[in-house]
């Protein structure tokens, strides 16, 4: 194998990316870029890091989110379409909403994909994914009240990033 093809098989498949929505490919592209001015920005401090990677999302969720119109007022379902329509892959949500938990399981993570493992105890590269869907769900509610009315909170349990076989995002929903 040549040093060119070598650049190109570990960086990914060029013919992957032509699948790809074009949100997906930018973001891919800064995202690391972001991730890393935050960790020198907040000195490693993971909970300042985590909180403004969950607000990247709920910002942009906020922007776009509102242009979304749903016919859909199954959260499980929402969920799914919410995760195919904006970050371009499949979700499997498991869990009942009267337990108060729903797990969102990302098999192909477009924020993890194809990245090397970050090396930072809790930080997930995905925690911006959460983020938007909490503030989809903010808008959302706001918008539709046949849509669950609780409060629902998002965050990153696990990621492809850090190792894990899934990334993997739980939402609370309070009564």
């Amino acid at each position: 194998m040549n040093e060119k093809t070598e650049i190109v098989t570990n960086s990914g498949d060029p013919k992957m990316f032509y699948k790809w929505k074009l949100n997906s490919l930018i973001l891919r592209m800064v995202y690391p870029q972001i991730l890393s001015n935050f960790v020198i920005k907040y000195n490693h401090d993971i909970s300042k890091i985590n909180k403004a990677l969950l607000n990247i999302g709920k910002n942009s969720a906020r922007r776009v989110i509102s242009e979304f119109p749903i016919k859909e007022f199954n959260t499980k379902i929402l969920i799914r379409k919410i995760t195919w329509r904006h970050w371009g892959t499949k979700s499997i949500v498991k869990g009942n909403i009267k337990d108060g938990e729903l797990k969102i399981i990302v098999k192909k993570c477009p924020l993890c994909m194809g990245l090397a493992p970050l090396e930072i105890e809790g930080l997930h590269y995905c925690i911006s994914f959460a983020g938007f869907l909490q503030g989809a769900f903010e808008v959302l509610q706001k918008k539709y009240k046949k849509l669950i009315q609780n409060k629902m909170t998002f965050e990153t349990i696990e990621s492809k990033g850090s190792n894990d076989l899934n990334c993997v995002h739980l939402c609370r929903i309070e009564e």
